[in-house]
């Protein structure tokens, strides 16, 4: 094969499939093309033709060769033209795979702008020019990428004044604590997937989760979807002192103290979770009604707080103590029913195994047991969190859906 045609069918196997848009492809061949024929020291002016049929394009060049790729000036040929067609119709019809692709990278995207907070700037007036340059040159650089294919996958709109959230985006981003909690709590093991089934390596002691990405996605979707329920099943109920065990970031644990007038103490084992829940406290000015504790929420003897609190809220952490055994939560929550006073409260979120009925799409569910049996940890249903709450000396109050899929609320209470 000639040299000149070697270039362009090179350039093509790039191209193929890289749009279904035909002008996409003219930009797309514009640049490849270049680059491709500057690497091989020639000349290029091209053609291309959209129009032959939906899904085709054809490209028309001439190359020159230059001189100086240490060939013969006999061998050189200028002038030289050639024409390629090439379908891009297999890489957007029936191949569900891409859909997963282009997922993976929104998703891992949107995560990772809310992680260094970039994302509040678009869901308020959208990243300017100025936002994107002042920053390292690298950073800027993919910032201006992650924008650019963020729009492309029609996330945001891109305008003179900069980026700014489609309508669609807006949609997607008032959901972006599911990704946060994904992306940014359970990437690294998810990831390792490969190495927990056949590397012999285990979660817990060669990969861990993020504690505070699993917080703070937690804390995004529990905002939305479990809290304001939470809070109507709280005004049923009079409280002074709140202990939130797991309280990851402590946005929780703020809102309902300033909300209900209450003081607060909050435990959680990640010491990342602890730094931005001070950091939280301090920024809403409630440092002399909430504490901050770095503790095991597992070693109930050790929180001593727990004896002065009549309400005690467990945020998705209970369902780690089951994966050590149903007879472990039993004793556990038997010994929280004996430290609280008498009619202090407990409330519950967790969330329900998939329901696995035939038809019915579930949202999220199947997703939240898989990440859960990879850390070798069981969901159980609403029915069975009842009798386990009653076997360990709770009288179970409440049990209540909220709008987080599978999700589940439990108001409990201690005798009086």
């Amino acid at each position: 094969m000639d040299p000149v045609t070697a270039i362009l069918m090179k350039t093509l196997s790039v191209v193929r499939g890289r749009s279904s848009s035909a002008n996409g492809h003219i930009v797309r061949c514009d640049l490849l093309l270049a680059v491709v024929a500057r690497s091989c020291g020639a000349k290029m002016a091209l053609s291309i033709d959209c129009g032959v049929r939906p899904g085709l394009f054809t490209l028309a060049a001439s190359v020159e060769l230059g001189p100086d790729r240490g060939r013969p000036p006999r061998q050189i040929r200028k002038g030289h033209s050639v024409s390629i067609t090439g379908s891009t119709k297999r890489a957007t019809v029936d191949r569900p795979a891409f859909e997963l692709f282009e997922g993976y990278a929104v998703s891992s995207i949107i995560a990772s702008l809310e992680m260094v907070g970039l994302l509040d700037l678009l869901e308020a007036d959208g990243i300017g020019e100025e936002v994107i340059v002042d920053r390292m040159p690298d950073a800027a650089a993919l910032l201006r990428a992650s924008l650019r294919f963020l729009a492309q996958r029609g996330v945001v709109e891109e305008s003179a004044a900069g980026y700014a959230l489609s309508d669609y985006g807006r949609e997607v981003c008032r959901d972006k604590g599911y990704l946060v909690w994904l992306v940014g709590g359970y990437g690294e093991p998810l990831r390792r997937i490969e190495s927990f089934l056949g590397g012999g390596k285990r979660y817990g002691e060669d990969y861990v989760r993020d504690g505070k990405w699993v917080a703070g996605g937690a804390a995004l979707l529990g905002g939305r979807d479990v809290v304001p329920q939470a809070k109507d099943l709280l005004r049923q109920t009079s409280f002074n002192q709140v202990l939130d065990l797991g309280c990851g970031n402590a946005r929780l644990l703020i809102s309902l103290c300033q909300e209900f007038d209450a003081n607060g103490v909050g435990i959680d084992i990640s010491p990342e979770a602890c730094a931005d829940a001070r950091a939280a406290v301090a920024a809403q000015h409630v440092t002399d009604r909430v504490v901050i504790t770095q503790a095991d929420a597992g070693a109930l003897g050790e929180i001593d707080a727990l004896a002065n609190t009549d309400l005690v809220v467990t945020f998705f952490l209970l369902h780690e103590i089951l994966a050590l055994g149903k007879d472990v939560l039993i004793a556990y929550l038997t010994e929280m029913a004996r430290i609280l006073p008498g009619g202090a409260h407990l409330l519950i979120a967790e969330v329900e195994p998939p329901a696995r009925e035939s038809g019915l799409p579930e949202r999220f569910t199947p997703e939240f047991t898989y990440v859960h049996a990879l850390m070798r940890q069981v969901l159980i249903p609403a029915d069975e969190w009842v009798a386990v709450l009653e076997t360990s000396g709770f009288a179970v109050r409440t049990v209540q859906r909220n709008d987080m899929p599978g999700g589940i609320l439990l108001l409990a209470q201690t005798s009086a």
